[in-house]
Formats: C-alpha cells, structure tokens, sequence
C-alpha cells in the first residue's frame, strides 16, 4: 500500500470530511426525478386520451352489433347516426389526436419503464391492435370514401371477396380492441380508486376473487360483433354485381388485398 496518495486524507486523525454528492450523482439524481415525472405524466396522458377512445369504440360497434336483427340496411341507418358523433368537424380531430397521443404517449412509457417486466396481456394487445387499426382505416377511410363512404355492403363485398383476410382484420380489431380497452380500463380503474370487489388487478389490497369476469365480456362481445354479425353479414344478400365490382376495386386499393 502506498505512502501516501491523493485520495488520503492529509491528518489520519482527522475525522472523514462529509460526502457530498458530486456533479455526475446529482445529474443522475435529477435525471431520475425527470423520469419519473414524465412515466407520470405519460400515463395520465393514456387515462385522458382513453375517454374519448372508449366513447368511440362502443358507438362504433353498436352498427356491426344490431346486424343481426336488423340486416345491412338497418346497420347502415345506425352507422350513420354514429357518425354525426364521431365524424363531425369538431369531435374526428379529436378522435384521432386522442390516438396519436395514446399510442405515442404508451411506447415512449414503455422506454421509460425499461428494463422492466413484460406488460400485461391487455397491454401487451395494444401493439397488434395499432396494425389492425391501420388497416382497417386503410380499408375504410383510405378508398372507400371514392365510393361515397364505407357502408355494410362495402364490408360485404370484402368479406366475401376475402373471406380470411377482410373478416380476419375485422374480428381481430374487434376482438383485440375489446379486450385491451376492458382489460387495461379495469386495472387503471383499480389502481386509480382502489378495488371495489376483490380479484381486480392493481387493486389495493390482496383480495383473489373470480378473475373469469372480463374475458367473458370479451369473448361475448367479440363472439357476437365478430363471429355472429359478420356470419350474418357474409350470408345475407348481396347487391348488384356492378356494385360490388366497385367495392372490390377499392378495397384492392390496400396491397393487403390486391
């Protein structure tokens, strides 16, 4: 051991001088505080932005939901009504800034949080869904617009042309947007307010209740949107041929399809 180095203090005798936090230990300090911070503020932004996203979705799938006693005709009556909510020039900008925030607000959280565990299933279906929604926009707001606007014998026309892919897209969204908005509404609503019945994750508390709750509403809602009125869409009667030959030229507009 040496003599003597820069490191020892000058007086053996003299008690050890108090450590203070240097330059590069502050920096990490504040830099943690920021991070924090911003996983906060991120996730408060994914609480916000999810109202909107909710009111949309079970106005969305009220149309698909009635075809079955109603048929296309009438489906299309209800689709129409829903879009004077959601398509009007005041409530789509903020439909769709409610999604560009949601979406980015979520993948810059889950830099932040790393490295951490895998998120929950029902969070972990966000990132199949932003595909499904792109190609279900794609579909129906991308090319059906030149026919005058998306309606249930367009959806038809696709599903039957494309009985996999066009109904595959459909029941996907369906099913995965479900699932992900009830799964992830019911935990932040737990960890927000606390568990009003036992078993809810991120609830306060260590109550294990029956946790078959909300996949059965999943898997009803799907089944019915999903399986039911597609099957009753698909099977229903179709239209004029020259129609549907212009429905499928624009669907044929996405490469998915073509």
């Amino acid at each position: 051991m040496p003599l003597w180095s820069p490191s020892a203090p000058s007086d053996p005798s003299a008690p050890p001088a108090a450590s203070t936090p240097n330059s590069w230990t502050s920096f990490w300090r504040a830099h943690s505080r920021l991070r924090l911070l911003l996983i906060k503020r991120l996730g408060d932004a994914q609480h916000i932005t999810a109202v909107p996203l909710t009111v949309f979705l079970t106005v969305h799938l009220a149309a698909p939901a009635v075809v079955p006693f109603l048929g296309a005709e009438g489906a299309n009556q209800v689709l129409m009504v829903g879009r004077e909510i959601y398509q009007s020039p005041l409530t789509e900008p903020i439909l769709f800034l409610s999604l560009g925030v949601h979406v980015l607000s979520g993948l810059l959280r889950r830099l932040l949080l790393l490295p951490a565990p895998p998120p929950s299933l029902p969070h972990m279906l966000g990132y199949p869904l932003i595909t499904l929604l792109a190609l279900h926009v794609g579909a129906n707001r991308g090319n059906a617009p030149k026919l005058g606007g998306a309606s249930f014998e367009f959806v038809r026309a696709g599903i039957r042309r494309w009985p996999l892919r066009a109904g595959g897209v459909y029941l996907g969204i369906v099913a995965v947007g479900v699932a992900h908005a009830v799964g992830c509404g019911r935990a932040a609503w737990a960890k927000r307010f606390g568990a009003a019945q036992p078993g809810l994750e991120g609830a306060k508390g260590s109550g294990k209740g029956k946790e078959w709750g909300w996949p059965a509403l999943v898997l009803g809602i799907a089944g019915w949107v999903g399986v039911v009125s597609l099957a009753c869409l698909a099977l229903g009667e179709g239209g004029p041929q020259w129609r549907d030959d212009g429905y499928l030229a624009a669907w044929k507009g996405m490469p998915v399809y073509s």
